[in-house]
C-alpha cells in the first residue's frame, strides 16, 4: 500500500480570528469546493440526495469522489457501516494555532494520501487548496492565505507493506520499557464506561490508542490494498497489559459548524501524551502508523495524530 506524505504551509494573507484547531475548516472547506468544481448530480441533489457519494453512478470517474470518498474494489471484502470507510487524504494543519491571526504567518499543513492516490500527481488537489485560501478563506472572518510548497521537496512516498506489521505478538519478541505517545493534534475517541454510556476518553490507556490504529490501518489495507492476517484479537490482548506512567493529557473542546448538515455541535477530545512502560515490541509499527494515518473521529480534518517517542 503506498503512502504520500506532503508538507506546506499555508501563509495568512488577510489575519483574523480562528479556533486554535483549523483542521475542520479546512477540510471542509476544500472538500466542499472540490465538490462543486466537478461534481455532475444537479446542484439541488448535491446538498439533499448526493451528501454522500456512496452509490453515485459517476462515482469511478469522478476526481473528488476517487479523492475524498471512493468506494472499494468491487473485489474487496469490506466491513459493516461501509458508509462510514476509512478515507484515504488527511488534511493536517499545525496544532494549535493563535487565536489572532497575524498577516503573514505561515500555518504548515501536512497532506497525507494513501493508496493509488499516492502515486498520482498532487497538482489538482494543491491547486484547489491555493484557489480556496485566497477566493474563501477561512472562518467567518474569511482569512485567506496563499500555499506555499518547495518544488521538488517535501512530498515522500512510502511502501507500507503487511510483513512491515508484526501478525501477533511472537512474531517481534521483546518489551519496551518505556514508550511515549505525543499527541499533534486532538485525539477524539469515545469509550464505553461501566454504565455503558459512550464518553470522550480523555485519559486513554495503550490499548484505547491501538484499536484504533488496527482499525485505521487495516481498513485501509484491506480496501484500498489487501487484507491483513493478523490476529488483532491477540495484538489488543498484549496491549491491554501495558501500564500508563505518566501521562500530560488534557480535555479538549471545541465548537464545529456543519456546512453540510447545518449543524453546530461540541468537539470533544484530549490533547497532549502520555508515557507507557512494558511495551511490547510487536505493538511499536502498528503505533507508529497509526499515528502517521490518524485515528478517531475527524481523521481525515488531521484529528488523532501522534508521534512515537522511544525513552
Amino acid at each position: 500500500m503506498l503512502i504520500a506524505k506532503l508538507d506546506a504551509l499555508l501563509r495568512i494573507i488577510s489575519g483574523g480570528h480562528l479556533l486554535p484547531w483549523i483542521g475542520p475548516a479546512v477540510r471542509g472547506l476544500v472538500a466542499e469546493r472540490f465538490k462543486e468544481a466537478v461534481c455532475r448530480q444537479p446542484a439541488d441533489e448535491r446538498v439533499s440526495r448526493w451528501t454522500v457519494c456512496k452509490g453515485c453512478p459517476f462515482l469511478t470517474e469522478c476526481p473528488y469522489g476517487a479523492l475524498f470518498e471512493p468506494d472499494p474494489p468491487a473485489e474487496a471484502e469490506v466491513f459493516r457501516g461501509q458508509e462510514e470507510a476509512v478515507r484515504p487524504i488527511v488534511l493536517a494543519p499545525y496544532f494549535p494555532v493563535p487565536e489572532e491571526i497575524p498577516r503573514g504567518l505561515e500555518i504548515p499543513l501536512r497532506i497525507t494520501l494513501v493508496g493509488p492516490h499516492a502515486a498520482q500527481d498532487p497538482q489538482p488537489l494543491l491547486q484547489m487548496i491555493a484557489n480556496v485560501g485566497r477566493q474563501r478563506g477561512l472562518g467567518p472572518e474569511h482569512v485567506t492565505f496563499e500555499l506555499l510548497v518547495a518544488e521538488g521537496t517535501g512530498r515522500q512516498v512510502f511502501e507500507l507493506r503487511p510483513q512491515d506489521l508484526p501478525a501477533h505478538p511472537a512474531a517481534a519478541p521483546g518489551v519496551l520499557p518505556r514508550v511515549g505517545i505525543g499527541l499533534v493534534s486532538p485525539l477524539l475517541l469515545r469509550s464505553r464506561g461501566d454504565d455503558g454510556r459512550r464518553r470522550s476518553n480523555t485519559c486513554p490507556e495503550l490499548v484505547d490508542l491501538l484499536r484504533p490504529a488496527l482499525r485505521t490501518i487495516s481498513h485501509l489495507f484491506r480496501l484500498y490494498g489487501e487484507p491483513l492476517e493478523a490476529d488483532f484479537r491477540v495484538l489488543k490482548a498484549a496491549a491491554e497489559g501495558v501500564r500508563m506512567v505518566e501521562h500530560c493529557y488534557e480535555p479538549f473542546q471545541q465548537r464545529k459548524w456543519s456546512s453540510r448538515t447545518e449543524h453546530r455541535f461540541a468537539i470533544h477530545g484530549v490533547v497532549g501524551g502520555g508515557v507507557y512502560a512494558d511495551v511490547p515490541l510487536a505493538l511499536l509499527p502498528w503505533l507508529v502508523w497509526g499515528g502517521r494515518l490518524h485515528v478517531g473521529n475527524h481523521r481525515v480534518a488531521g484529528a488523532g495524530g501522534w508521534r512515537v517517542v522511544l525513552d
